[in-house]
């Protein structure tokens, strides 16, 4: 129960006096959103619970679940002894996803067995989630002390528990005090205390006043924000928080409904996704639209969310809650491709078995009649187009919902026409897409009504949902120098017979006998087009004058040469392990076997130890022709398809023996290799380097392995921003930004690029794409002029080494601190650059320093770094939080020189860098116990790692936290203080040392009493005995 005073509590205060006065805040708050209880009838128990063991929770479990089943138990209450073997039930469980998949989603997935019979138990009443949260129990669990898988007592500040099972984990820190300490802490906890009855936690909740962050309870927490309905603002501050994140019914929501199951890991909605579930479920509940009879089936609405933010995730997830909660009979989800079909299907049906997709127009009808068991299809615009009329009276029966996948695309014109007039009286239509049309007619708004709920592109790449983008506009000067003096020369008229009749060399040797002879006019326009000026509409009307060089031979040749040169200066910058693909978009289907037959023309002509001969590419495109093709050109296509396959298969080993099916077999293989299904990402021979399309694979196809489009077409609004999404998937590190190469007319699509992302980001372009080499070469300019500056007055120079620092003089390690963060940010924008082709023979005149001072960089990070971590280790036991990317960064630093001292094998180096990335318990170890500790800990561990890979670094750093905790426990044992007397005083009693010993009893009374002095005076060991146990606590 909560204490009187707390009525008294501000909730507008953000300065509390210490930690306890915020929990107190926090506790009221929550009892006030909805965690209390009303009587349901002869069960009454506390709304909070302070002070408690695992041990009282478990009884208090017992007592409501007896309470919730007493109808099953025939009289006979659960018992203690069967409770533990329903926890073992639980701890058998390997994670949190399959604690959710197998006990949570049923509901009675958790059977207690009594004498040969089962009996379901109920944990969850989810039948009755209204506003107040229905027949369940709400309590809050405060200071709860935990003993770990070490058997060292923990203390939890809150947990949040529905009918006695605890389901959120909060921990609490002043506002002075960064929430990073808050998510180290429930890192640690996540390795050792989620155990027993705490492997139902799904949310565990890192807050101070001023900021909050969440994750779903995985093997490695993934912190993140949630937003308000305009995707704008964060909620943050902790009466915000409480109010609506942590409220009751939305926290029971979240963990009943708005939780998914995906392999071993628990996905939680996103903010934004919670938001248009809700309003599609609001839209059908409030507005009762199955009630009236109606001609026609009702616009429900449309969700306008970003290409990559997962709309499929968010689609699957609207589809079953309107079947869990009775609002229609049936929901039938509509793609427009066969492969988005097959895609959307195999990511329904891993989360629920409810799901099944058509064969065939017969099958689906057949489905729509007898769907009980399988009430959510999947399926394809074409069949639901082929439904016949006939059927119409069994559908009429039916509460149906269509939910229509990227509502932009074939949702308009004649099969949307007939879709309505077969579906009607009891059909809600309801539309997903990242673009939707605004300017057409029909519009978006025309087919699906209004806009429930939007998270732009803008919004997605704020948020870091999806990348920025680059966008590269190529142009290639010889050429376009010579076409410009060729119009001149012919007044006009198309040079491409001309131009197609020479390639690159004869290009170049007609160019500089043109040298001295290029026309006034021409020479005047070339200026212009050179300037690249903003003025976008008059090169546009320049591009026109030319535009017949991009049909010629001889362009597609420079494209070609230009995309394997980029390919090769990507591969070099990462060490020729560049692990990503690209698309080349074209024109149309003839210029894509064109350029299928240059690149191989190219290739094969390449020197036998050319790096660039290791390059793979298909192309893909429709196989279905008109019927007016004249048998010539059918014949001619058969032709380049069996080039294509027989490439194909040559390059990868796929053969494709079902000639009936051979181009749908053909296509899968493609899609599943762009995504490295059943594919070492590591193994360059199955890569597939690049893919030659028209239209195929352009929207709606995801792989995070896509990292560049290449444009030979023109595309504006909503088509544009759909092609340049494919790069934008997020991977790791490597994978900076998605990016876009346009060749077709570069400044047409420069302006398209421009107003297409003003349509449909809503933000500032600068927000959204990656800044070109010349601004970034600014911001170098800037952070190496003070580099400069620093290491004149350090008396540092690029190429001697430091031969000695004085770490005693504070204003010179503040400026040598400064020096390597900006050395850091230029080697980070170094890595952009190279991503943005930079070259130091194009652009290196550029830049404020040569190619000699560039290899120092690394040198001079490292050289400082060392010198940084040896001075941060003399001060060893609480670095700042903001440090904590520094120790990372040193230790990668020598991570890179040990490689290059090729002192461990591979594979231990790409696991020791995998966990170093990921982890951020490891950065509080390393910062917390001296990086110097590290290089001996480093050998150490591998040691064990070449006998066991299975042992992982954050693991044994925590066996190595534990040897040093026991090494403080062996000295406090000398003066007679033992292990339980430590744990005792540390878990219950300690707060603040210092201010127990000023103010309180607790450490005379169970730590200073008990000392033993046998060799000198006893007052003598007060200060060492106070030291050991904060350095005990703080491990």
């Amino acid at each position: 129960m909560y204490r009187k005073n707390m009525s008294k509590l501000n909730f507008n205060n953000v300065n509390f006096k210490n930690e306890a006065e915020f929990e107190e805040s926090v506790t009221k708050l929550l009892l006030d959103n909805g965690w209390k209880n009303r009587s349901f009838g002869e069960l009454n128990i506390d709304n909070e619970l302070n002070n408690v063991t695992e041990y009282d929770l478990k009884l208090n479990w017992l007592r409501i679940l007896n309470y919730n089943n007493v109808d099953k138990l025939d009289g006979k209450p659960i018992t203690e002894k069967e409770l533990d073997l329903l926890i073992n039930e639980i701890e058998s469980k390997q994670n949190v996803a399959q604690v959710n998949s197998d006990i949570i989603k049923p509901n009675q997935g958790l059977q207690l067995k009594r004498e040969q019979k089962i009996i379901p138990l109920t944990l969850i009443h989810k039948e009755q989630l209204n506003n107040d949260g229905g027949k369940n129990y709400f309590q809050i669990a405060r200071q709860v002390r935990i003993n770990n898988s070490n058997n060292v007592q923990k203390r939890s500040d809150i947990f949040l528990l529905i009918n006695g099972i605890p389901f959120i984990h909060i921990e609490l820190k002043d506002a002075d005090k960064n929430i990073v300490n808050a998510k180290n802490q429930l890192t640690n906890y996540n390795k050792n205390i989620y155990n027993g009855i705490f492997k139902f936690i799904h949310i565990v909740v890192a807050m101070n006043p001023l900021k909050m962050e969440y994750s779903p309870r995985n093997r490695e927490l993934k912190f993140i924000n949630w937003y308000d309905e305009t995707n704008k603002n964060e909620i943050n501050n902790w009466v915000d928080v409480v109010k609506n994140f942590l409220s009751i019914p939305m926290a029971l929501e979240l963990i009943c409904d708005y939780t998914i199951p995906d392999g071993n890991e628990l996905k939680i909605l996103r903010s934004y996704q919670y938001y248009a579930v809700k309003k599609i479920l609001d839209k059908i509940k409030k507005t009762d639209l199955f009630a009236a009879e109606n001609d026609k089936p009702i616009k429900g609405g449309f969700i306008w969310h970003a290409t990559g933010s997962g709309k499929t995730f968010t689609s699957f997830k609207t589809s079953s809650l309107i079947i869990d909660h009775n609002l229609a009979d049936l929901v039938i989800f509509v793609a427009d491709r066969i492969e988005l079909v097959d895609q959307t299907y195999n990511e329904f049906v891993k989360h629920n078995k409810m799901v099944t997709n058509v064969s065939s127009t017969k099958d689906l009808q057949n489905k729509t009649r007898k769907n009980e068991h399988q009430p959510i299809i999947v399926t394809s615009i074409q069949k639901l187009d082929r439904i016949k009329e006939e059927h119409k009276d069994i559908l009429d029966k039916k509460r149906i919902v269509l939910i229509f996948d990227e509502a932009h695309r074939s949702t308009f014109g004649q099969m949307m026409s007939k879709i309505k007039n077969t579906f009607n009286k009891k059909t809600i239509i309801f539309g997903f897409t990242g673009t939707p049309i605004f300017d057409e007619t029909p519009n978006t708004y025309d087919i699906f009504g209004e806009k429930l709920h939007s998270y732009t592109l803008g919004d997605a790449i704020v948020q870091e949902k999806v990348l920025k983008f680059s966008c590269k506009y190529n142009i290639f000067e010889d050429l376009y120098k010579w076409a410009f003096n060729c119009n001149v020369d012919n007044k006009q008229k198309d040079c491409s017979d001309t131009l197609n009749s020479l390639n690159s060399t004869e290009l170049k040797q007609e160019l500089s006998e043109l040298k001295n002879n290029v026309k006034y006019e021409a020479t005047k326009k070339i200026e212009e087009f050179n300037e690249k000026s903003d003025n976008l509409d008059k090169l546009i009307e320049l591009e026109k004058e030319i535009n017949y060089i991009y049909k010629t031979d001889l362009y597609k040749n420079l494209v070609v040469e230009s995309i394997l040169n980029d390919w090769y200066d990507l591969e070099k910058s990462k060490d020729f392990k560049y692990k990503f693909s690209s698309i080349l978009a074209t024109s149309s289907i003839d210029d894509a076997i064109k350029y299928f037959r240059i690149f191989n023309n190219y290739i094969n002509n390449l020197d036998i130890n050319d790096k660039k001969r290791k390059f793979k590419f298909t192309a893909l495109f429709t196989k279905s022709l008109d019927s007016d093709e004249s048998p010539q050109k059918l014949e001619k296509l058969e032709e380049i398809f069996k080039e294509i396959y027989k490439k194909y298969e040559q390059d990868f080993g796929s053969k494709i023996i079902n000639q009936n099916e051979e181009h749908e077999l053909f296509k899968k293989d493609v899609s599943q290799r762009l995504k490295r299904i059943n594919i070492d990402e590591n193994d360059d021979s199955k890569a597939l380097n690049l893919l030659i399309v028209v239209n195929q694979m352009l929207t709606g196809f995801d792989s995070k392995y896509i990292q560049t489009v290449y444009f030979d077409k023109f595309q504006e609004s909503q088509n544009l921003v759909q092609s340049v999404s494919r790069t934008n998937r997020k991977y790791d590190i490597n994978k900076e930004f998605g990016r876009a190469h346009f060749y077709k007319l570069p400044y047409h699509m420069k302006k398209n690029v421009e107003e297409a992302f003003r349509k449909y980001a809503y933000e500032n372009l600068t927000e959204i794409t990656v800044s070109d080499i010349s601004v970034l070469i600014n911001v170098i300019k800037s952070k190496y002029k003070e580099v400069e500056k620093l290491f004149k007055e350090l008396n540092i120079s690029w190429f001697k080494n430091i031969e000695s620092f004085d770490t005693d003089d504070i204003n010179k390690t503040t400026d040598l601190r400064k020096s390597y963060n900006h050395l850091c940010e230029i080697k980070r924008i170094m890595n952009s650059l190279n991503l943005l082709s930079f070259k130091w023979e194009e652009n290196g005149k550029l830049m404020p320093f040569d190619q000699e001072v560039a290899k120092r960089i690394d040198v001079k990070i490292y050289e400082i770094g060392s010198i940084l971590a040896n001075i941060d280790s003399t001060n060893c036991g609480n670095p700042l939080d903001d440090d904590l990317k520094f120790y990372n960064d040193e230790v990668l630093r020598d991570i890179q020189a040990r490689k290059k001292q090729e002192l461990y094998d591979k594979d231990f180096f790409a696991n020791l860098e995998w966990e170093l990335r990921t982890c951020e318990s490891i950065s509080l170890v390393l910062s917390k116990y001296c990086i110097n500790k590290y290089h001996n800990w480093i050998e150490e561990w591998y040691n064990l790692y070449r006998n066991n890979d299975k042992i992982r670094l954050d693991d044994f750093l925590e066996l190595k936290k534990q040897e040093d905790k026991q090494e403080i426990l062996d000295e406090l044992a000398i003066y007679g203080i033992g292990k339980e007397i430590i744990d005792e005083f540390v878990n219950n009693y300690y707060i603040d040392i210092e201010e127990d010993i000023n103010k309180n009893n607790n450490f005379e009374d169970h730590i200073w009493s008990k000392v033993k002095s046998s060799n000198g005076p006893k007052y003598k060991l007060r200060n060492p005995i106070i030291e050991l146990i904060k350095q005990y606590k703080e491990k």
